[in-house]
């Protein structure tokens, strides 16, 4: 292996620009269905409003309520789109070894 071109430095910089670009798509997509969801308009979603209209948040609303409160805020939305694709991630690696992810009580 060789010193890295500037090709290389070239791809990892449009990687980066590539994949903040879909987080920003990611955040805006999440306050778009946030809004919807907050039915009575108070900033918050109970585990009832996710429930209704993000099936994805509710399957994994102990994940998103940081602080446990029953509650899941607006100002999470930031972490909340990496903790997906963290989840996504598992989810991934889980389907290509079930048994790895078994013996580590992981879930999908």
């Amino acid at each position: 292996m060789g010193r890295p071109s500037a090709m290389d430095g070239k791809v990892r910089r449009e990687y980066r620009k590539c994949r903040s670009e879909m987080q920003t798509r990611m955040q805006e997509h999440f306050k778009g269905q946030f809004k919807q969801a907050d039915s009575d308009g108070n900033g918050t979603l109970s585990r009832a409003e996710i429930e209704q209209s993000m099936l994805m948040l509710a399957h994994n609303f102990d994940e998103i309520d940081t602080n446990e409160d029953g509650r899941y805020h607006s100002r999470n939305l930031r972490s909340t789109a990496k903790k997906m694709e963290e989840i996504a991630k598992r989810r991934d690696a889980c389907k290509a070894d079930p048994g790895k992810c078994l013996r580590k009580g992981l879930t999908t």
